[in-house]
């Protein structure tokens, strides 16, 4: 289903997002 795939590679990057701003001391959070 697209909807399957559209759902789980959005959370595929707000997770990747996540790590790199965790990751990223000068970004304040």
């Amino acid at each position: 289903m697209p909807w399957d795939m559209l759902r789980n590679g959005s959370i595929i990057l707000y997770n990747f997002a996540f790590i790199v701003i965790r990751n990223t001391p000068r970004i304040p959070l």
